[in-house]
């Protein structure tokens, strides 16, 4: 047992990442009110990591991840791609704010029956997607 610092309470040491004083629960708060107070200064700090070698080589092991843990969704994805190229395809405006810079959303699901049916929503919407 490990009493978080913000709450004030005891709870099981599951509950708390690694070297935390701050239970999971209560650092997602901190964390998100922190992003709300400093978004630039997180977003431009991310940025100048993301143009290091060590940022970059970041990235790439997040994608191989991605791409190891989720082959169905990779597939859907080359799939679609190809079926842009080939003009199989179009790309439309996002549903939601009709922005031109569009995603897939691959809302049925990853099966390869449904790798084409797509509706195309902006990062924001696309994300608020996943979200609900």
């Amino acid at each position: 047992m490990k009493i978080c610092w913000d709450c004030k309470k005891e709870k099981e040491i599951e509950q708390f990442s690694k070297n935390q004083t701050r239970c999971k629960e209560c650092f997602s708060r901190y964390a998100k009110k922190r992003y709300l107070v400093k978004r630039e200064h997180i977003l431009k700090t991310n940025e100048k990591y993301r143009k290091t070698v060590r940022g970059q080589e970041s990235m790439r092991a997040g994608v191989l991840r991605f791409r190891i843990k989720h082959p169905e969704q990779r597939a859907a994805h080359i799939a679609v791609m190809n079926a842009l190229k080939l003009g199989k395809l179009e790309k439309e405006p996002c549903l939601e704010c009709g922005e031109i810079k569009v995603e897939a959303h691959h809302y049925m699901g990853y099966e390869k029956r449904y790798w084409l049916i797509v509706r195309w929503y902006c990062k924001n919407h696309h994300e608020k997607q996943h979200h609900e």
